[in-house]
């Protein structure tokens, strides 16, 4: 596998809403701004915590650790959009290559470090793109064959949803919770950075064990769908009523 071959051929378009508030950023970014919380006691200050050394704090203090980041930084790196880089991990089955692209926002109206993720399965004999997964809430989101996917060549495109952040292959309105907290995708703004960071089980800030908020989102590493995507299908009741 020609990994960086793949990525070039594949990378997706993200799409996000014109009036969008929560701005993707880099892992780097968010460290640089952000302090590290242990019983409501701050122990690392600002402008301390570094890619290298995050996990070593939950190694010695245990997952209790927390990060907050600060709120001024909050809208994410708007300005700076495309020098925002992608991260990706991969693996293998026996008939795909599966790329899944995850990306970072610092927040989205309720938690901080929201990252989603979509997971692309490439055929290793055609090397053509024969379905993928685009994340929603939880392990929940939509899985696409190649015909479902909107794609310019061989990339998709990926329109993310207002706030949510949520990944879709349609614009329009998706109705969700008594229709008082809608999916709303528009085209805006053009995400294509420049660069894709691969990460894996071995990747410093990756391993650390604590959370991002007290009590709050894990790295990806500790998500279910990393390295084995078995997402399944939201529907319209499902979002309608509020059951994900």
């Amino acid at each position: 596998m020609n990994l960086d071959h793949l990525i070039s051929k594949f990378k997706p378009i993200l799409v996000l809403h014109p009036f969008e508030e929560f701005f993707p950023a880099s892992i780097d970014f968010i460290l640089l701004n952000s302090s590290l919380y242990l019983d409501n006691q701050c122990i690392v200050p600002k402008e301390r915590l570094t890619l290298d050394n995050l996990s070593t704090y939950s190694k010695r203090y245990g997952c209790g650790v927390y990060v907050e980041i600060d709120p001024y930084i909050w809208d994410g790196e708007a300005y700076n959009l495309n020098d925002v880089p992608y991260y990706l991990t991969y693996y293998e089955t026996d008939k795909h290559y599966v790329l899944q692209f995850f990306f970072l926002y610092v927040y989205n109206g309720k938690k901080q470090f929201d990252h989603k993720h979509i997971s692309l399965f490439i055929n290793k004999n055609s090397e053509q793109l024969d379905k993928a997964f685009y994340s929603d809430i939880g392990d929940y989101g939509v899985w696409l064959d190649r015909k479902d996917i909107i794609m310019y060549w061989e990339q998709p495109i990926i329109f993310v949803s207002k706030l949510s952040h949520n990944n879709y292959n349609k614009l329009g309105k998706r109705y969700c919770k008594f229709g008082f907290s809608n999916d709303l995708f528009a085209d805006g703004y053009h995400w294509e950075p420049k660069h894709c960071v691969i990460v894996d089980n071995n990747t410093s800030w990756n391993q650390f064990t604590g959370t991002f908020g007290k009590n709050g989102t894990r790295v990806p590493r500790l998500s279910s769908w990393w390295k084995h995507e078995f997402g399944k299908n939201s529907n319209w009741i499902q979002r309608f009523f509020g059951c994900l």
